[in-house]
């Protein structure tokens, strides 16, 4: 009987934290017993309990993420020591404790540091990177941390893999790809009257790269070609704090919240923006369009594969070769608010093209996503 322990440390409300719970939802328990470290907020405790996995409450733990700044890295650095070594005492008795698994299942790489105790006892650690590194010198000694530490490596994605290691290298069977796991949805989706608003979604946390601010210079742009049938529903925290006001060139004090930005270019009619929810079912299924503005035009995320397994068509900026793109939706190599504009128009227009393109997405994700498929590899990684 191999014991894992799942180190989760994100809030549970993420993309890494359910394509984990996604897996033990359908993984062949014989063999192994499962313990799951989380943290409490964490929503999905109590379905995993029932699922007779053992769940342990975990602290904040430091986590290292570099910037493209050198300088900046330093600082980064600097206080990433300080928060460790404020946490010696804790970390170091969680790693005592692990030391009695056979595999230790890291589901987010930035924490990794944190577990460079076990590398003394005889423990398998397997670490999912789930973001692209980049060339700064604190990447590089992350990666190398990561390697060191690490048993096997577990990546989600192509940009991801080669962020982190050479084609050579892949074949190496240190290293896994793993596409993220999504459930494909029962398809009800409510009848609309042929005169009501077409919804374009996004949803997540407010950030300058995720770009939801982007969609308002949409917004203006189909108003100005006297498209008046949509509504943007954007569904996230969606504070605008002083760095990403800084960034979007705001000097109002009073706009300190994305329906301000909305209020003040006198868009209210055309936007829907709600607070966070935790089931969103109900929102996907409301949706026509679903769009994905981020400027680092990397459009890979569980909500583009969320929407598609609900039938709903995308747009989206940047390039990715897991998507079906022309078939299930359009990907726009740069931000090009006149070339995406006229995307959404041609598919506004065009419901029958909407429902073609939304099937293709749902079998897309029957074909490469499978929840089962995920589980079955996931196990023979943590049994090799």
């Amino acid at each position: 009987m191999k014991r894992i322990c799942i180190i989760d440390p994100d809030s549970g409300l993420g993309g890494s934290s359910k394509s984990i719970f996604l897996a033990l939802k359908y993984i062949d328990k014989k063999n192994i017993s499962i313990s799951y470290f989380c943290k409490q907020s964490n929503p999905n405790i109590k379905l995993l309990k029932s699922n007779h996995i053992s769940v342990s409450l975990l602290k904040t733990l430091p986590r290292l993420r570099s910037s493209k700044n050198s300088f900046l890295n330093i600082i980064i650095l600097i206080k990433y020591l300080f928060i460790l070594l404020k946490n010696i005492f804790y970390i170091g008795k969680l790693n005592f404790r692990l030391k009695s698994f056979d595999v230790i299942h890291i589901n987010n790489d930035s924490v990794i540091a944190n577990f460079f105790f076990l590398v003394f006892f005889n423990v398998k650690i397997v670490t999912h990177l789930r973001s692209v590194l980049e060339k700064d010198w604190l990447s590089l000694i992350q990666k190398k941390l990561i390697e060191k530490i690490s048993s096997k490596i577990v990546l989600i994605g192509k940009k991801e893999l080669n962020s982190f290691t050479s084609k050579e290298k892949i074949e190496h069977r240190k290293y896994s790809l793993l596409l993220n796991p999504v459930e494909k949805n029962v398809f009800k989706k409510k009848c609309k009257e042929t005169n009501s608003d077409i919804i374009l979604s996004y949803f997540g946390y407010y950030n300058f790269n995720k770009g939801q601010d982007i969609l308002i210079d949409v917004a203006k742009k189909l108003l100005d070609l006297n498209i008046k049938n949509f509504k943007i529903l954007l569904i996230g925290r969606l504070e605008l704090n002083k760095k990403a006001k800084k960034r979007l060139g705001i000097k109002i004090n009073n706009i300190n919240h994305f329906k301000d930005l909305v209020s003040f270019y006198n868009l209210k009619k055309y936007f829907i923006i709600l607070n966070h929810k935790n089931k969103l079912s109900k929102y996907y299924r409301m949706t026509d369009i679903y769009l994905k503005t981020t400027r680092e035009l990397k459009p890979w995320g569980r909500d583009l594969l969320e929407a598609m397994s609900y039938g709903v068509p995308y747009i989206a900026l940047g390039d990715c070769d897991f998507l079906d793109k022309g078939k299930s939706g359009f990907l726009i190599d740069n931000l090009n608010i006149e070339k995406m504009t006229k995307v959404i128009i041609k598919l506004i227009n065009n419901k029958n093209l909407r429902e073609k393109m939304g099937k293709a997405g749902r079998n897309h994700i029957k074909l490469n996503f499978a929840p089962k498929k995920y589980a079955i590899k996931l196990k023979k990684i943590w049994l090799e």
